[in-house]
């Protein structure tokens, strides 16, 4: 029997059958409705390996990025008619996550990033002169209407 922790079952050993490897990879990657197999014992049958096999190539090292880069692959075959697909919903009903989702992927638009300053950090002397030029502006305008709070 081998030991739970063993080199065996972390996956760095030699690999001996690639083509079905290779096969496992891509049936793990496909979604579950996609499948022409729907059990991982009933493919392990018909790529002629033993289940306890699949369960150990899951253990691999890189089995997993292989897995996640046939996923992107799938994926990007399937882009188009996923982006018809938020085309006939924005005609539909035009909510804002989808125009926006549509700005982003299409027109490559981005949201403008606000940054915020931590009340325990110190302002930059810049941020200090900054600061101080607009509330000589507002003091001067508050004179000239006669006004003589501060509305910052």
């Amino acid at each position: 029997m081998t030991p739970i922790n063993s080199e065996k079952n972390r996956g760095s050993g030699t690999l001996r059958h690639h083509h079905e490897y290779a096969q496992f990879v891509r049936w793990i990657a496909t979604p579950e409705p996609y499948r022409e197999i729907k059990k991982q014992e009933d493919f392990a049958k018909s790529i002629g390996v033993h289940q306890d096999t699949l369960t150990d190539w899951k253990k691999r090292e890189g089995f997993w990025s292989a897995v996640k880069e046939e996923i992107s692959q799938f994926g990007r075959e399937r882009t188009p008619n996923a982006i018809l697909a938020l085309y006939k919903t924005i005609l539909a009903k035009g909510t804002a996550p989808e125009v926006k989702l549509w700005l982003q992927y299409v027109e490559g638009w981005k949201e403008e990033q606000v940054q915020t300053q931590k009340f325990d950090e110190k302002p930059t002397p810049g941020e200090v002169a900054t600061w101080e030029r607009i509330k000589r502006k507002h003091a001067r305008k508050n004179r000239r209407n006669g006004e003589h709070s501060n509305p910052l």
